[in-house]
C-alpha cells in the first residue's frame, strides 16, 4: 500500500512539474543580458581596483537600475539611491540606539531590527514612497546586519557610495552600448 502511494506521489509530481516547467532553449541572450552582464563585471572589477571590498550593493544597483532604456535607468537609479540613502539612516539611528546600553545586547538587536524595518515601512508610506521600500530595507538590513565594526556612520555612507557607484555605471553602460528597440522605432 505504502509503495503505491509512493507511486502516485512521483507520478503526480512529474504530471505537476511537466505543466509548470516550460523551458524555452529557443531565447536568444539580449543586449539587457549583456547590459547588466557588463555593468556587474565593471563594478566588481572597480572595486577590485579600489580595494573598497566585495561591491555588494553597488552590484545590486546596476542589475536594479539597469532597465530597457536610459530614462528608465535613471528613474530606477534614482529610487535606488534614494531608497537606499533611508535605509541606510534608519538603520544609524536604530544601531546608534541598539549600542546605547538600553536593553540587553541580544534583545536590542531582535527588537530593534524589527522596530526599524516597521519605522522605515511606514516612513515610506508617510511620504508617498512606497515604491522604495524594497530598496530601502535591503540596504537598511545590509547595514543593520554587516560588519560595520565601531564605525556605524562610516560603514552606512560607504554603502550609500556602493549604491551611487552602481546605479552610476549601469546608467553609463546603458547610455554606450546599442539598444536595438530604439532603433527599430526610427
Amino acid at each position: 500500500m505504502l509503495m503505491i502511494l509512493g507511486a502516485i506521489g512521483i507520478i503526480h509530481f512529474v504530471t505537476f512539474s511537466r505543466r509548470c516547467i516550460c523551458l524555452n532553449f529557443n531565447k536568444k541572450i539580449g543586449w539587457r543580458t549583456i547590459k547588466t552582464a557588463t555593468s556587474v563585471g565593471i563594478v566588481i572589477t572597480l572595486f577590485e581596483w579600489l580595494n573598497r571590498g566585495s561591491g555588494l550593493l553597488a552590484c545590486l544597483s546596476a542589475v536594479y537600475s539597469l532597465q530597457t532604456n536610459t530614462s528608465q535607468s535613471v528613474t530606477f537609479g534614482k529610487n535606488r539611491i534614494i531608497g537606499n540613502i533611508l535605509g541606510v539612516f534608519c538603520a544609524i539611528f536604530i544601531l546608534l540606539v541598539q549600542t546605547s546600553g538600553w536593553l540587553p545586547e541580544a534583545i536590542a538587536l531582535n527588537l530593534g531590527t524589527a522596530v526599524g524595518i516597521i519605522l522605515l515601512i511606514n516612513l515610506c508610506n508617510l511620504f508617498n514612497l512606497s515604491h522604495l521600500v524594497f530598496p530601502a530595507s535591503a540596504a537598511y538590513l545590509v547595514v543593520i546586519l554587516g560588519d560595520h565594526g565601531n564605525d556605524v556612520i562610516g560603514y552606512g555612507l560607504n554603502r550609500v557610495l556602493d549604491t551611487i557607484i552602481g546605479s552610476l555605471i549601469s546608467l553609463a553602460v546603458n547610455y554606450v552600448l546599442p539598444n536595438p528597440h530604439l532603433q527599430d522605432n526610427y
